[in-house]
């Protein structure tokens, strides 16, 4: 009975990623590319998701720059991976509680520095397209160039000076098999250094969710959004 009414009051959530397909299996969640595509662009699929991904929309929408034109843009191919309203709320928190204790007034995401926001929102704005299958085709991942400009090597033309991301795809456990459930990504910050340990890294609530000019990857709720970089700018001001 219990499992009865617990599918019930699931079901409201589920049904607010629209084009997203998960389950949990054995304490961890595994993915499914879903069978229906978002008919618009990314731009118009984050936009659609209130109570959801309505912060993300947001911060795009205060951008100084193009990101909002360039998302909106079918001719180009991107991979985006979605911070949800919980992955804010978790930042400005603590942001505002570091804020409280300097004596600083509290900031919102309509506050906070346009510039340190828009720095930290290309970073989940990935050129090219990058499946699952993609990213689980090599051990260690690969390097993701991110919409942001790394400003720390501009001198390596190979990157065209993109700020760089890391994207791993690992499998969820199913049926008591280690790694023998779907695939799931593991997004990190490289923090523009080959050392994992100071890597941040956020995980994949669902995965390859189809736009018309991008792939889409929902984080977990648990994400900070800016990788633990939002309360240090925040505090700038």
């Amino acid at each position: 009975m219990f499992k009865k009414y617990a599918k019930i009051l699931v079901l409201p959530v589920l049904l607010s990623f629209i084009i997203f397909a998960c389950k949990k299996d054995g304490g961890a969640y595994s993915y499914e590319t879903p069978v229906d595509s978002y008919n618009g662009s990314v731009y118009e699929y984050i936009k659609s998701q209130k109570g959801v991904l309505d912060s993300f929309g947001l911060a795009i929408d205060r951008l100084p720059g193009n990101l909002k034109d360039t998302l909106q843009n079918l001719s180009a191919r991107y991979t985006v991976f979605l911070p949800t309203n919980a992955s804010f709320s978790l930042a400005l928190d603590n942001l505002n509680r570091e804020r409280s204790i300097s004596g600083k007034a509290p900031l919102s995401l309509a506050t906070y520095d346009v510039n340190h926001l828009d720095t930290l929102v290309r970073r989940y704005v990935i050129a090219g397209t990058y499946t699952t299958d993609t990213l689980s085709s090599l051990l260690d991942g690969m390097n993701l160039p991110s919409l942001a400009v790394d400003t720390t090597n501009l001198s390596d033309s190979l990157v065209n000076h993109h700020y760089l991301m890391q994207g791993s795809a690992l499998r969820t456990t199913a049926e008591g098999v280690i790694n023998g459930g779907e695939l799931y990504i593991m997004f990190s910050d490289r923090k523009n250094s080959i050392f994992k340990r100071y890597w941040i890294t956020a995980s994949t609530h669902s995965v390859n969710g189809k736009a018309k000019n991008a792939l889409m990857n929902v984080l977990t709720s648990g994400h900070e959004f800016g990788f633990n970089e939002f309360t240090k700018r925040g505090l700038t001001q």
